[in-house]
């Protein structure tokens, strides 16, 4: 039973490959994600990070998401923030096109996303995966940022300098007054 190779967790090539087989298949359950999540090995985990991206619209899924971004393996990370820049605001899933945002902190999110360049300041490849997902959020991510600055939290590096410029062009190619307002506030 491919479940029980996800659930079972001692053998990471076979829950690696369970979870791909269930996607294959067209068997993934948001259940299998989260359980893959809680694994102890950082390729099952990120493996599920990535085909998390179904599932965005369970709110379980996404706070287990928020919690993988406390991780310090960077390409977990990196995951995460590909994988949390897709939920949209309001989220609709693609089969019902029904709102599903009730329970999905969406400040959580650009807060948390903020929250990965402050604490990997030097990575890059960090830097514009959360840039991805900076179009609708981006003042939100932007105050986010700035907060860490004025608490001191954040280094000065190019890779910080570069991603407060680009955050910024993006805030203000929106020409939304008001957001701009509340951001200079």
């Amino acid at each position: 039973d491919l479940r029980a190779l996800v659930r079972a967790d001692s053998n990471r090539w076979a829950s690696q490959r369970a979870l791909w087989t269930l996607d294959g298949i067209g068997k993934l359950t948001s259940a299998d994600v989260q359980q893959a999540l809680e694994s102890t090995h950082p390729n099952v985990r990120k493996d599920a990070i990535r085909l998390s991206r179904k599932f965005l619209s369970d709110p379980v899924v996404v706070q287990k998401l928020l919690k993988a971004s406390l991780e310090t393996n960077g390409e977990i990370l990196l995951e995460c923030a590909l994988a949390l820049g897709d939920i949209a605001a309001p989220f609709a899933t693609p089969s019902t096109g029904v709102s599903s945002t009730q329970s999905i902190d969406l400040s959580a999110i650009a807060s948390t996303l903020a929250s990965l360049v402050v604490a990997n300041p030097s990575d890059d490849w960090l830097a514009t995966a959360v840039l991805t997902s900076a179009k609708d959020r981006s003042t939100a991510i932007l105050s986010s940022f700035s907060s860490a600055a004025q608490r001191g939290s954040l280094q000065s590096t190019p890779v910080a300098l570069r991603f407060i410029r680009e955050l910024a062009s993006i805030t203000g190619v929106r020409g939304d007054i008001a957001e701009l307002r509340r951001l200079l506030q």
